[in-house]
């Protein structure tokens, strides 16, 4: 018998993702406070994000082995994106975008109050 698409599970959800520059201090500053990125998504390794009853093996980089019964989805940018702190180079890291450099501060005390100390402390 077989399965419609919409009728099979999902073992995982692959995403592409933006590669950002380091913060300047990265041992004084959380990652999510820099604000400079590349321009396009990655060519290479999208995120994923997996269903483990359906995903028997998994590379570093996407599952190799799942359900037969189930599929992956892929979601385009507009969708579901992934911000990837990762690189030192300036020349590529030159958009400046300010999505997640908001939350810097709340990530901060929330991780002080969990931890009982500042993040440079961790």
């Amino acid at each position: 018998e077989s399965l419609a698409p919409a009728d099979m599970g999902v073992s995982a959800l692959s995403f592409g993702r933006l590669n950002f520059r380091y913060p300047s201090s990265p041992r004084k500053e959380l990652q999510v406070s820099s604000p400079f990125r590349e321009a396009e998504l990655s060519p290479w390794l999208p995120k994923y994000i997996v269903h483990p009853p359906f995903v028997h093996t998994l590379f570093v980089h996407w599952p190799t082995s799942w359900e037969p019964t189930t599929r992956s989805l892929h979601f385009p940018r507009e969708s579901l994106l992934a911000f990837h702190y990762r690189t030192l180079d300036t020349s590529k890291t030159t958009i400046e975008d300010r999505s997640l450099q908001i939350e810097a501060p709340i990530l901060a005390l929330r991780l002080q109050n969990r931890f009982g100390l500042a993040w440079p402390q961790l």
